[in-house]
C-alpha cells in the first residue's frame, strides 16, 4: 500500500526557508508537548505545551506553559522596548 503523504508531489509543492542557524542546545530542560526553534538556548528551564520562537534563550528556573514565544525571528536581546 503506498504512503498517502508524497513529499514529490508536483500539484502540491513544499517550500521551505533555509536558516543557516547553528542547532538548538538543551542542558537540563524538561520538554513536554512543545516545539522548540532553530538556534535556540535552554540550560535548566521547562517547557510544557509551547512554542519556543527562533534564537530564544531560557536560563535557569524559567518555566513555560501554554505559551507562544516571539517566533518573528527577533532576538529576545534586541527586541524594540514599547514607548
Amino acid at each position: 500500500m503506498p504512503p498517502k503523504f508524497h513529499f514529490y508531489d508536483p500539484l502540491k509543492p513544499i517550500f521551505t526557508s533555509p536558516r543557516f542557524l547553528p542547532p538548538t542546545k538543551i542542558e537540563k530542560c524538561q520538554i513536554v508537548d512543545s516545539i522548540i526553534s532553530h538556534g535556540c538556548f535552554l540550560r535548566e528551564c521547562s517547557v510544557d505545551h509551547s512554542i519556543v520562537g527562533i534564537r530564544s534563550r531560557l536560563e535557569y528556573g524559567i518555566e513555560l506553559k501554554d505559551t507562544e514565544d516571539d517566533i518573528r525571528g527577533i532576538p529576545h536581546t534586541t527586541r524594540p522596548t514599547q514607548q
